[in-house]
């Protein structure tokens, strides 16, 4: 998996680079919603390489001896780097000095995160890279650079919701239960990415997966009233365009696939009662079965997409 980048200040003197990669507290703003990467989420820093606009091709310092020392305070993630007499460096230094290359942007896989509404939180992450970039050192820049990524591999975004304290049709296991209903709260765990990271969205089977909480095209938050929404970036692949179409002749619903062996529920007379729901996958689709579901809509406008088992059980899941 590609690492996610941010971009801050470069400073530069003589032969050495300094500046700060990442001031802790800062947020950066997408579309889909907003990020901050908490202090310490790098600790302990292992072994890191300073290049040139994230081309691991030129190499210009690395940490343990090779020129690069980094400073992980509470305020931010500072750097300090002395080049080598190298061709690629030279280069790189003609460049920050032309004010060409003007900052610092940090490569990183996130392994712990939490969401606060439209709020990604990154709480721990491995740091793979430093890169001296053209990008400019504001929040913004980090937006366009993003925004183009995205573009170019997804089709549409897609939002649905499931509500709290409904009666949602469904024809699911166990016994004869044919509505749900998910109390305040239940969906809870969906939103946190330890306990729904492995979550993914289907058409119709888990053999056609379109997207996942790992890759981030998949995202759940709260709606502020104990249930839960999601948005799905289409990919552009076979698959997407018929999802796309689909859309086009009929309402599409995003049902829960959940967990009963993780779930606390009462099924009484045909209703499943949810007061806890593990949420495994959604599957998305049409369905004859729709009474208190939303149908799935469009994404309009920027900032318009937020971001155990008991033992000895048999686990099994219900497609509702």
């Amino acid at each position: 998996m590609n690492p996610e980048r941010r971009y801050c200040e470069l400073r530069t003197e003589g032969r050495t680079f300094e500046g700060e990669a990442l001031v802790y507290g800062d947020e950066a703003v997408f579309s889909w919603g907003r990020e901050r990467i908490e202090p310490g989420a790098f600790a302990p820093v292992g072994d890191v390489i300073l290049n040139r606009q994230h081309d691991r091709k030129t190499p210009l310092a690395r940490t343990g001896g090779g020129g690069l020392e980094l400073n992980d305070t509470p305020e931010a993630l500072r750097i300090h780097a002395s080049l080598p007499e190298t061709e690629a460096a030279n280069d790189t230094l003609t460049l920050v000095r032309a004010k060409i290359l003007r900052g610092l942007s940090i490569e990183f896989h996130a392994t712990a995160e939490r969401g606060e509404g439209d709020l990604r939180i990154i709480e721990k992450a491995r740091l793979v890279g430093v890169a001296v970039v053209d990008e400019p050192q504001y929040p913004q820049s980090l937006v366009q650079a993003r925004e183009a990524e995205m573009r170019a591999k997804r089709l549409r975004t897609i939002r649905g919701s499931i509500p709290a304290k409904q009666a949602l049709e469904c024809r699911c296991s166990p016994g004869d239960c044919v509505e749900a209903v998910f109390e305040s709260g239940a969906l809870d765990d969906a939103i946190d990415p330890e306990q729904a990271k492995d979550a993914l969205a289907v058409v119709g089977e888990y053999a056609n997966a379109i997207g996942s909480r790992k890759r981030r095209s998949l995202r759940f938050w709260s709606d502020g009233e104990g249930g839960l929404q999601y948005a799905l970036d289409i990919p552009d692949t076979a698959r997407g365009r018929a999802l796309l179409e689909t859309m086009d002749a009929a309402d599409v619903i995003g049902r829960p696939v959940v967990d009963a062996g993780a779930s606390e529920f009462v099924l009484e007379a045909g209703r499943a009662t949810y007061t806890k729901a593990h949420v495994r996958a959604l599957t998305i689709g049409p369905t004859d079965a729709s009474a208190g579901w939303t149908p799935i809509r469009f994404k309009s406008g920027a900032g318009d997409d937020a971001p155990g088992a008991a033992p000895q059980r048999r686990r099994t899941r219900l497609w509702l």
